[in-house]
């Protein structure tokens, strides 16, 4: 009996290991969904090889520098949050350079739509900061079905 009770235990303990998807590198997953996008993108816009090639290479400049800020901004918090006297000049430091952060993130983006503009047609470009955002929609709504 006890044979049998500790071989369902045992069962029910995997059941979890086996049901679990492998896990992908963050590098992974930010490849596929640029590639991803990248197909949404050309579809919407109407992209030549040409314009996809330079909007795809603009883009995949902007993901990495935003993961570089973002992972700054969540070290400093990390690092905020393990100190035991927490004081106003720490959150105001941290705050201000969450704010740099972000703001260089904002000027990036906007230097490489700047860029984009003299390749695209303002058209195109306006297009494409809407299409990004209808991409990451539809991405989340995926998700959530997954669920």
């Amino acid at each position: 009996m006890q044979r049998i009770y500790l071989s369902v235990l045992f069962l029910f303990a995997l059941i979890p290991l086996v049901a679990q998807e492998p896990k992908v590198s963050h590098e992974e997953l930010m490849a596929q969904m640029q590639a991803e996008r990248m197909v949404y993108l050309t579809r919407e816009l109407q992209l030549s090889e040409a314009e996809q090639k330079v909007v795809g290479e603009y883009l995949v400049q902007m993901d990495q520098e935003k993961v570089k800020r973002y992972r700054a901004i969540l070290q400093k918090r990390v690092a905020m949050e393990k100190k035991k006297n927490l004081t106003k000049e720490d959150l105001q430091e941290y705050f201000q350079f969450r704010c740099t952060n972000k703001m260089a993130i904002e000027e990036y983006e906007r230097n490489c739509f700047e860029k984009l503009s003299q390749i695209l047609s303002p058209q195109k470009v306006l297009r494409l900061d809407k299409a990004q955002r209808d991409f990451l929609r539809e991405v989340h709504k995926r998700r959530r079905q997954q669920k």
